[in-house]
């Protein structure tokens, strides 16, 4: 199943479930994951 990380409106990552929350691929969504978005 593939997830999504959109950011006001703008779609950021799309990738398989797991994939984006453990290997993210932009550092925007790394960022988000990771606690340092905000």
């Amino acid at each position: 199943m593939r997830k999504t990380f959109e950011l006001q409106g703008e779609l950021v990552e799309c990738n398989i479930g797991k994939e984006l929350f453990t290997h993210p691929k932009v550092k925007r969504t790394e960022d988000y994951v990771e606690g340092r978005f905000g």
